[in-house]
């Protein structure tokens, strides 16, 4: 190659090698958090109209990561920590001064390279920069475009490079939760749902990707994350009033909330931290199974508590603001028939084959746990109808 050609290709090859300098400081800023919001619920913030309809005062003592326009959702909302993260060139270019202004760690990637971003992010220093393991791909005209790689080659290490997927800034987000250690993302005001008359919370926001199609770029997308950050033990949920995302685990805004401020009296320390994440995972699945049937409006399923003993207490109060109500407690010990834990009346097991008490969900929270679901799977109860507690997560030394 020579001529303008050659020359063309060296300065595109001097535009990553500068990317690569300005990136590897931002790693290394970055990695002095890695972890540090470890065993938490950190929420991901879109910016999508769905947000008119919420309080940004239910996320006060939270952890937020918010991706573009959304910290201005958060104006006057005092939360435990806020992240941006912008992830195009167009929406850097609108908000990069007003992030750097504002409160909280700025972290932005290029979705092209180009000499105006690297120009704007070096007039703002404390932007982190993040690698986008970027590739050459030749023009028309005999110029070059530096793009960045598409796909999940880092093992989502937002410590080595950041992760394009699904043309949608919220990806990174959630990379970003999961760098920082949350083991409960929940997304809001991600409505991916361009067609209405509003596109953004804020009327005067314009999208800037028309090709956009939810179904063919986002939806593969979530459903991966979902499963990878599962196979890791984390829960992706999505808390987003209406929107198009069914490919992930629906919450309501008040049961995200719940699971993220533990009760006040819940002591400090690493086995704490592991006993309060615990708590949290299963709260979170006996909210999943007792949810209302038939929407919003239905009937919760009833929750029976299998275990009277001291550890089945433990989990009891364990889940005491954080779980849905216990409306029954048996145990098989005669002795403890007729006794009270929490304030409800403790009742032999053949109380559960009452008709009342057939489609309730139990959680089984006792040491003989395997005979218990046995005991029950044999009288009929389905088996998803019962959740075994993790006694030695939850109330162990």
């Amino acid at each position: 190659m020579t001529g303008g050609g050659g020359e063309r290709l060296r300065a595109a090859l001097r535009l990553i090698e500068a990317y690569r300098e300005r990136s590897a400081r931002g790693h290394a800023a970055l990695r002095r958090h890695a972890g540090s919001l470890a065993g938490q619920v950190v929420f991901c913030l879109g910016a999508g109209p769905s947000l008119r309809d919420e309080d940004p005062s239910r996320l006060e003592g939270c952890h937020v990561i918010c991706t573009n326009h959304a910290h201005r959702f958060l104006t006057g909302t005092r939360v435990a920590s806020r992240w941006q993260i912008v992830t195009d060139n167009a929406r850097a270019e609108e908000l990069l001064g007003e992030l750097s202004a504002g409160r909280g760690p700025t972290v932005v990637a290029p979705n092209r390279l180009t000499t105006d971003w690297l120009a704007l992010v070096d007039r703002h220093p404390g932007a982190c920069v993040l690698w986008s393991k970027p590739w050459l791909s030749p023009r028309q005209d005999g110029g070059w475009d530096v793009e960045p790689h598409v796909g999940f080659t880092s093992g989502l290490d937002l410590g080595q490079a950041i992760e394009h997927a699904g043309h949608s800034v919220i990806f990174a987000a959630i990379q970003l939760a999961v760098f920082l250690g949350a083991d409960t993302i929940v997304l809001l005001g991600v409505d991916m749902d361009y067609t209405g008359p509003l596109t953004h919370f804020a009327g005067n926001v314009t999208h800037t990707n028309p090709g956009f199609d939810y179904e063919t770029h986002a939806r593969p997308a979530f459903v991966w994350f979902g499963r990878e950050l599962a196979r890791r033990g984390v829960a992706l949920l999505n808390a987003t009033r209406g929107g198009r995302v069914e490919a992930l685990e629906r919450v309501t805004l008040d049961e995200a909330v719940t699971l993220a401020r533990p009760g006040a009296d819940w002591p400090g320390g690493a086995r704490a931290t592991a006993r309060q994440r615990a708590a949290r995972h299963l709260a979170l699945r006996l909210r999943i199974a007792t949810r209302a049937t038939g929407g919003p409006g239905g009937t919760r399923r009833r929750l029976a508590l299998w275990g009277a003993g001291s550890g089945d207490r433990g989990v009891a109060a364990l889940l005491d603001g954080l779980g849905p109500r216990i409306d029954l407690v048996v145990d098989a010990d005669p002795e403890k028939a007729g006794g009270r834990l929490h304030g409800v009346m403790v009742a032999p097991p053949a109380q559960l084959d009452e008709d009342r008490w057939r489609e309730a969900v139990v959680l089984v929270a006792s040491v003989h746990h395997a005979e218990i679901v046995t005991w029950l799977t044999g009288r009929g109860r389905a088996a998803d109808s019962i959740v075994v507690a993790d006694l030695d997560g939850l109330c162990g030394p």
